[in-house]
Formats: C-alpha cells, structure tokens, sequence
C-alpha cells in the first residue's frame, strides 16, 4: 500500500517492490547454487585430475561460464566428464537466475499495478476523511488515534522508510512532497473534512497551509508550529487550530506536577476506550427542538442524562458552566460529559434525531 513519488503529474503512483522478497530468495538461491558447482568443479579437479587449486579452480570457472577457453591441462576421460557436467550445471544456473528474476519481476509488476487500482479506488471513494501531512513522532500519534477514533484518514510522507511503516501498519499512505499541489489532490483533499500538517519544518506547513486553504476553502486545517513566530503565519495562511507540542509538553509537564489528579482524569475521559465516561462535543442543528430554548426548558440533563460542561457559540464565544437561564442557539457546539448512550441521545435530540433508542 505504497504510493512513490514522481516528478510532474505521475508524481503519484504505486510503489512497485522490484525485486521483491521472491526475487531476492530466487537469486541467493542461485548464488548458492553456483558457490556449490564451484567449490564441486575445484575439488573434482583436484582430485581427478591431480591439479593444484589454482588451475582446478580457474578450469571450474572457465567450464561453467562457457568461455570458450582452452583446457589448462590435457584431461583424461573422467576430468573431461567432470567439464562437461560443469558446462550443463553452469548453462542450467543462468537459465534458472534468468527465468525466475524475470518471473518475479513480471509479478511484482502485474502485482503493484492491481495494488495501485486497489488503493487509488480506496482513496477516492473517501469523503470527509482527515489528511495527516507527515509520519514523524507528531504525525504517527495522530494516524495512531483517528485510527482508534475509526476516522478514516491518508497519509502523506516524502520519506520512504516511513511511507513502508505506516504501509505496514494498514494504512492509506501516499509517498509524495505534501506542498504539491497534485499530491493533495491525489488524497482527495476536496472531499476530505480535514488537514493536520504535523511536519517538523515551519516553513513548510505553511506552504501546505497555504495549498490547502486554495484547494478546498472549507476544510478544517490544524497545524504544528515549533516556535511562537510560525504560529501567526500559520493562522494567517488559513489554519484554525495551531499546536505547538513543546508548549504543550511545558503545560502538561506542569499539570502532572500541580494538578496531577485532574490531568489524570481528563486523560482517562478523552483519551481511554475502556472508560465509563467520555467526553465529547455536540453541534446544535437549525431545526433542533431546544434552539431558542434555555437549559432549564429544554430538560436536556433530565432526558439524557449528560452534563453540560460549556457552550461554544457559532462566533466562537465560549460560555463555561453555562447556567439553566443559558439560551441555546443554532450553531452551537455542546461540550458534555456522560455515557456513550447518554452522549448518543444527546447527539439526536441536538441534531432534531431525538427518537427513542
């Protein structure tokens, strides 16, 4: 599941694994093959014929790479045997590296192409999925947790070696420079939901930034940033969400030592399968039956059970620990804590779905 890098517009393409793990098994099978009808023609040699090493061996070498050179020394009836076994032995092992290599290497190619159509189907029939620019520690956490999340996602890396992990782990992952245009769109980026770049240079996910936000005006851009300077690029360039991991390992670093039970916990809520509990955000549709209702009217708490942490407004306001008397609009974004069956029913009655389980 390889994609490799091209320069113009075949830049995208499956990678073909030539020679592959066959061929190779094939061709140390016939360097092996060729050490023993070496090491055999020598000692024969020596041994029939009474030849030092030297001559045994270069009459051994001549014999089975059909040369055409005369004989070292006049042989008798069972050294010419022995000569002419080693021209046979020496004509089947080329004939055997030969036809196998070309084998495997037709295979690989029959192989890759029905791989390629297998993937490039795969990525086009993706819409709303996330694109991960980048398979560095950054990136392989977040393919590591949409994977969890099931979000599907495609990847994009320009280094081969990380291109064949994520491959290896099942992933879609194209192997292509993230700042061309084209390798964007071979991910699909106009029907995708959203854009991490979670490469270790600045400079360029601002580029990608910048492509990305032409290419597809309405899709979600989040972007790492390793100084405080990129950061205001990078919103300018049209990212919405901008991550500075060294910032945030100061402020957690600090959290464990200060708060050390509450980090504890909302790492459990966010990030743990197993918990009872998650935390989740909730968009309020037009047609919703508790828009232009307050808290306390639309008996949310009382018929899901979840609880109202904060509310976000369609400008991006923030209410925390809104009150009953907070009124909710079209728009809004829900940040609850509950089950995921009270979350489920919250989800239904938010989005104008609120039938009985």
């Amino acid at each position: 599941m390889m994609l490799a890098r091209r320069t113009g517009r075949d830049s995208v393409r499956l990678q073909v694994f030539s020679p592959g793990v066959t061929a190779r098994q094939q061709f140390m099978r016939a360097i092996i093959a060729s050490l023993l009808v070496i090491c055999g023609g020598t000692i024969g040699y020596m041994a029939l014929e009474g030849w030092n090493f030297s001559d045994s061996f270069y009459m051994t070498i001549i014999s089975i790479t059909t040369v055409g050179y005369g004989e070292v020394r006049p042989l008798d009836f069972s050294g010419r045997i022995l000569t002419a076994l080693l021209i046979v032995g020496g004509i089947s092992i080329f004939g055997y590296t030969v036809t196998s290599l070309a084998s495997s290497l037709v295979e690989s190619e029959l192989t890759g192409r029905a791989r390629e159509r297998r993937i490039r189907s795969a990525i086009e029939a993706l819409s709303g999925h996330v694109i991960i620019c980048g398979f560095g520690r950054v990136g392989m956490s977040v393919a590591r947790e949409l994977n969890a999340e099931a979000v599907p996602f495609v990847l994009i890396d320009s280094s081969p070696d990380r291109v064949a992990e994520s491959a290896a782990l099942g992933y879609l992952v194209i192997n292509g420079d993230a700042t061309d245009d084209f390798v964007l769109s071979s991910a699909g980026i106009d029907r995708a939901y959203a854009l991490i770049s979670a490469l270790d240079d600045d400079a360029q996910n601002v580029f990608i930034t910048l492509s990305a936000r032409v290419l597809n005006p309405e899709i979600i851009i989040a972007s790492r940033s390793s100084t405080p300077e990129t950061e205001r690029k990078l919103q300018l360039a049209g990212a919405e969400h901008v991550v500075s991991p060294y910032t945030i390992a100061g402020h957690r670093l600090a959290g464990v030592v200060v708060r050390p039970r509450v980090i504890e916990f909302l790492d459990t809520v966010i990030y743990s399968a197993g918990l009872e509990f998650w935390l989740e955000e909730i968009a309020v549709g037009s047609r919703s039956r508790i828009v232009g209702q307050t808290i306390h009217d639309s008996q949310i708490g009382r018929d899901t059970g979840t609880l109202l942490l904060a509310i976000v407004r369609s400008d991006g306001t923030r209410i925390a620990n809104p009150t009953a008397a907070t009124l909710i609009s079209a728009g809004d974004t829900l940040l609850a804590i509950g089950t995921r069956q009270q979350l489920t029913r919250l989800s239904r009655i938010a989005t104008n779905d609120d039938r009985d389980d």
